[in-house]
């Protein structure tokens, strides 16, 4: 579609439409151009323009299908299923291949998965040849959209299946080739091959060095890798690109603030809540920065801010009690502190989040038999779920409890059989610090194997900031006459 968006003939009915809006020569525009405009400030973020293009275009067009579909989408966007359904309900032309689409994406919407494969693959029967190569992807692609990954990377492997040849990706037009690749490059990406998805996806953004998208998705292989610098550098190019795009501003903010330079990070998202100022993620972020910065009653005010942009909204409020609590609970205000994690108890299922949290409130004044009643509680009442158990001990951690933490992740890997992947890095920064050298080395290689950007983030203190963390295991051995610290 950006070809679309770049074609001149789009570009002339941009600048009309464009002309209009700033108070211009009125201009008469088609449904289908209104629908493209719509589409257009979509893809660059500004929703705000997007929904008038499309409110402007059914004002005019109120049963055209190409602007109710689009509207739909826009509500699928902004999580509005009811609404959604109401725009769908007034398409007349049941057959547009888009209207089809549609059906089995409000399924997804509505997390009715199992609904929307049955329904997919009633469709399927459809196609034939290179229509069905172009819809299974297609398909594929939806299914990735709304997260459900597993199903997607089942109907992306059709394509080999129906394939006629061995080369059928070389010998497929274009645009399906391009579809392809870059879905599997997300599916990679996904399932932790992040290697090979940054591999794919620089080959997509050699054929396209003006995608933003392909940029931001480079950064995010890299960032989980732990390559900051190169994923600030991939960030750059997509700013280059477009100076608001909203995701690159994030996760450039996100690798600034893993480099610890939030002065910086603030800077990002400062932007990022100009250009999105009712969703609160700038400000939360903010509070973030300040945070770390120790300027709490700056954090403060930024967390309420985040707080107020989000009220009923239960899953964006789960992270910002959090970070609301232990602002409060490091400014002395306990029994404030204490009370936002009843409202984050609240939230389903955050219960046991609430009283791990609770703990650590209490453990950081020393409290430590009403720190432990909330750990237990939150124990028993997770039935000694794993991730609850790790949560405990960081906290344990945290409080420089070291021994005690590494008592329970010990413990912990054994309730696991002894591969509890995400406990890997933590245990290594235990061992370190307890001066148990193999085993710091030892679980050091596991964390790496199992995510290098969580090393960086747990261990990076240990190491140069400029140190990419494939080179920590070699750094680490080679350490044997530098005490511990």
């Amino acid at each position: 579609m950006s070809d679309f968006f770049d074609s001149l003939e789009f570009r002339e009915t941009l600048k009309k439409y464009q002309s209009w809006r700033s108070g211009g020569t009125p201009v008469f525009l088609d449904s289908d151009e209104y629908a493209d405009i719509a589409e257009y400030y979509q893809s660059i973020g500004n929703d705000e323009e997007s929904l008038a293009a499309i409110e402007q275009g059914l004002s005019i067009f109120p049963t055209a299908t190409a602007p109710l579909i689009t509207r739909c989408h826009l509500a699928l966007l902004a999580g509005d299923i009811s609404a959604a359904e109401h725009f769908f309900s007034k398409i007349c032309d049941k057959s547009d291949p888009d209207y089809l689409m549609l059906q089995g994406e409000i399924f997804l919407a509505k997390n009715a998965s199992a609904e929307a494969n049955a329904y997919y693959l009633k469709m399927l029967e459809r196609y034939s040849g290179d229509e069905r190569l172009k819809y299974i992807i297609d398909t594929a692609t939806i299914m990735a959209d709304y997260n459900a990954m597993d199903m997607a990377r089942q109907w992306l492997d059709r394509c080999d299946a129906i394939s006629l040849t061995n080369d059928w990706l070389a010998e497929c037009d274009d645009n399906v080739r391009i579809a392809y690749e870059e879905l599997k490059a997300r599916l990679l990406l996904a399932e932790g091959d992040y290697e090979n998805s940054l591999k794919l996806f620089r080959r997509l953004v050699d054929e396209e060095p003006f995608s933003g998208y392909y940029w931001n998705q480079i950064s995010t292989c890299q960032y989980m890798q732990g390559k900051l610098p190169e994923a600030i550098t991939s960030l750059e190019y997509a700013l280059a690109i477009n100076a608001n795009d909203k995701e690159a501003l994030l996760n450039k903010g996100n690798a600034l603030m893993a480099l610890h330079n939030d002065r910086a990070a603030l800077a990002c998202f400062h932007r990022y809540a100009e250009l999105s100022p009712n969703d609160g993620i700038g400000e939360y972020y903010q509070a973030l920065c300040h945070t770390n910065l120790n300027e709490l009653q700056e954090a403060l005010l930024c967390i309420e801010e985040a707080e107020r942009k989000n009220e009923g909204k239960g899953d964006a409020l789960a992270d910002i009690y959090q970070e609301k609590a232990f602002i409060l609970s490091q400014i002395g205000r306990l029994d404030d502190a204490l009370r936002v994690t009843d409202l984050l108890g609240d939230i389903e299922p955050m219960a046991q989040e609430a009283q791990v949290l609770r703990g650590n409130i209490f453990l950081t004044r020393h409290r430590t038999e009403e720190a432990r009643a909330c750990f237990e509680q939150a124990a028993k009442d997770s039935g000694n779920a794993a991730p609850i158990l790790l949560k405990i001990a960081i906290s344990v951690y945290d409080n420089h409890y070291v021994a005690r933490a590494y008592t329970l992740l010990k413990a912990l890997q054994e309730q696991e059989g002894g591969a509890y992947e995400p406990a890997y890095a933590y245990m290594a920064l235990c061992a370190h610090d307890l001066d148990k050298r193999d085993e710091y080395l030892q679980y050091l290689q596991r964390a790496l194997n199992h995510n290098a950007n969580e090393v960086r983030q747990v261990l990076g203190h240990l190491f140069p900031d400029d140190m990419s963390p494939a080179d920590y295991y070699e750094q680490a051995k080679n350490e044997d006459n530098e005490p511990f610290t």
